[in-house]
């Protein structure tokens, strides 16, 4: 069978290199949302030790997260007698 590169004579091995290293970003960055999501580590992923561009992505990612969770106030459990504080304001205030 033959090669990408005997097929297409201007293909060179560079040209086939880059593109599967673009295929590998966009399969990495397909998944890299619901891979966070579940709390999975993408440091130790094969593709992102070797790709600066998917490295960056990941690194501004993050910063927008950190700055997503400094706007956001964080958030208490209610009290536990909360329904028995309602319940008594409501009462209060019938005439």
């Amino acid at each position: 069978m033959n090669s990408p590169e005997r097929l297409n004579p201007h293909s060179t091995p560079t040209q086939s290199s880059s593109s599967s290293h673009e295929q590998e970003c966009a399969v990495f960055q397909s998944q890299m949302a619901a891979r966070i999501a579940a709390g999975e580590d993408l440091q130790t992923d094969a593709h992102l030790k070797d790709c600066a561009r998917c490295q960056a992505l990941l690194a501004e990612l993050e910063a927008i997260a950190q700055a997503a969770r400094l706007l956001l106030p964080i958030e208490e459990e209610p009290d536990d007698n909360l329904w028995q504080k309602i319940e008594q304001a409501i009462t209060s205030e019938r005439p």
